[in-house]
């Protein structure tokens, strides 16, 4: 279920995000993806299938996922829902407990958006591999 603590080894955030910033961090576990904003290590990740992430990579790579582009809610799937809210990219994940929310600037989705499109990013296999940094 999302909301889970996971442990902390294994997240990535893209190349494109600063040292201290720009922070959309993932994990691949074998069974789920980990999502969560690394500049709040505290709050709890979302818990997704790998199914779900490869749709959120897919239509990064369409460009669907712009700042711009999400005043209109995105559903993908039944359960995750990703929305802008006042200049910032919210993914609210609902599950049995209620809902996760993570919510990320406008530069630390750019950073995200760009580690996906331009530099191939964030699919499940670099999130295996370990981390070069």
């Amino acid at each position: 279920m999302s909301g889970e603590r996971t442990n902390s080894g294994g997240w990535r955030k893209s190349t494109r995000s600063g040292a201290q910033s720009n922070c959309v961090s993932a994990r691949y576990d074998g069974s789920h993806v980990w999502v969560r904003n690394s500049n709040h290590p505290d709050d709890p990740p979302i818990k997704l299938p790998p199914g779900d992430w490869l749709a959120i990579v897919g239509r990064a790579k369409e460009g669907v996922l712009q700042l711009e582009r999400l005043s209109t809610p995105l559903r993908l799937g039944r359960r995750l829902l990703i929305t802008e809210d006042a200049g910032e990219v919210v993914l609210t994940y609902t599950h049995a407990d209620g809902e996760t929310r993570v919510r990320y600037t406008a530069a630390e989705w750019r950073a995200f958006l760009a580690g996906v499109v331009e530099d191939g990013e964030f699919t499940l296999a670099w999130l295996a591999a370990p981390s070069m940094a």
